[in-house]
């Protein structure tokens, strides 16, 4: 696990879409879906329930989402100052 997989797993998490949290990130989709399934196996939960149409929360982890999103956007906001 490290701080660019976490952030993607916040990102995607707050967007709900993998394309948009690349462009943000400044990545390629490809690159969001593989940080994410590695830090699924990593972790041995599904944090995303996908389908070709949407990505929604998994429940065991929508408690811990809001944990990592305030320490993303606190940190993101103390690189911006």
């Amino acid at each position: 696990m490290n701080i660019q997989e976490l952030k993607c797993f916040v990102v995607v998490a707050d967007r709900l879409n993998f394309t948009r949290a690349a462009k943000e990130l400044y990545v390629t989709p490809p690159t969001v879906t593989h940080h994410i399934q590695h830090l699924e196996e990593e972790l041995g939960v599904k944090l995303f329930i996908r389908d070709s149409k949407s990505v929604q929360l998994t429940t065991a982890v929508k408690s811990f989402i809001m944990m990592l999103m305030i320490s993303y956007y606190v940190w993101k906001l103390f690189l911006i100052v």
